[in-house]
């Protein structure tokens, strides 16, 4: 088996039909599609059984709701491809995605193989930094790629999400070991870095094969009382990584906390409706031993609008102006 294609599925009943197609379509016909159905309610479950009825490289796994991680990680488990990939069952991918990716993974012997994507085709996605189409490996892959995948402020070369790569069996089963809590937030944070840092070589394409949909309602981007204790907890598993996959980057890892404080400043304070909810984040933010810590240490590194606004605030403890300033933030900013 040449590629194995991991679609978790929950509730995204309009847009099934669309992803499905793409996937079974695929130029390259030696594909296992493993489909983890994550409890739906929406009918989603009865369309799967469907399209398995009609094509045998289906397989469909009915679960219970566990979360979009406990669903993907249970699609590697039971896979059998030599390279792995994902699909998000609300995205699509070009027909020629996977024989473009597996034929380069194979022609240059290589770990990782990443492409292009755009963002409700948009041409936004596209490979940061300088980095050029072709194989890195040694030297070059350590100086040009790992050593910006934790790195702040945030300059990371390749994206840190699941779906535009495509896997080497080994390493896609190895760095399952760091998702183990099952975390319903940034999920894609506790796996990519790892595959990233264990890969001895990684391929970049400039081609532009995967088509994310952000749509209102999905998780990116929401409101969670929680999310403050699951950055920390993705700071810890990300700090597992560093240790077991490149010690060299010890001090990235120390800095890119950081990073989570601005996606939870983003999420919970300037997102949010309500000045209740935005001050009493803000409190929670501000209050929290850790955040302060790493602001005393690493806040001026936060160059940005909103990253200085942070770091004066927390000097003089105010969660009232953070909050304030940030009901206005669009003409701030």
């Amino acid at each position: 088996m040449k590629v194995s294609i991991i679609i978790p599925v929950y509730n995204v009943f309009p847009y099934l039909r669309r992803c499905l197609d793409s996937v079974i379509n695929q130029t390259l016909k030696d594909l296992e599609i493993i489909i983890v159905d994550d409890g739906s309610t929406d009918g989603g479950s009865a369309l799967l059984d469907e399209y398995a009825r009609n094509d045998s490289r289906l397989v469909v796994v009915h679960k219970e709701n566990g979360g979009l991680m406990s669903a993907w990680t249970a699609g590697v488990r039971l896979s059998h491809g030599d390279y792995i990939g994902f699909v998000d069952s609300d995205d699509y991918v070009s027909t020629g995605m996977y024989e473009l990716m597996y034929n380069t993974a194979v022609l240059y012997d290589t770990d990782i193989v990443i492409c292009n994507y755009s963002i409700n085709h948009s041409i936004e996605g596209k490979l940061k930094t300088e980095l050029a189409e072709g194989r890195y490996s040694g030297e070059k892959l350590r100086t040009q790629i790992k050593e910006h995948v934790l790195s702040y402020p945030n300059d990371y070369s390749l994206p840190l999400c699941r779906w535009n790569k495509l896997y080497r069996r080994k390493i896609a089963l190895d760095c399952l070991r760091y998702t183990d809590c099952l975390s319903r937030t940034f999920e894609d944070r506790y796996y990519v870095p790892a595959t990233l840092l264990s890969a001895n070589s990684i391929y970049c394409l400039d081609d532009v094969l995967y088509y994310w949909m952000q749509r209102v309602g999905s998780n990116h981007g929401l409101y969670k009382p929680s999310l403050l204790e699951d950055i920390k907890r993705y700071y810890f598993i990300q700090h597992r990584i560093i240790e077991d996959c490149a010690p060299f980057l010890e001090k990235h890892w120390e800095a890119s906390f950081c990073d989570g404080i601005k996606q939870y400043v983003i999420r919970n304070i300037i997102r949010v409706n309500d000045f209740k909810t935005r001050y009493l984040s803000s409190k929670v933010l501000f209050n929290d031993s850790l955040v302060k810590e790493r602001l005393h240490k690493y806040g001026s590194l936060m160059t940005n609008k909103m990253g200085k606004l942070l770091h004066v605030c927390q000097m003089i403890n105010s969660p009232l102006l953070f909050a304030t300033v940030c009901s206005f933030w669009k003409h701030f900013a």
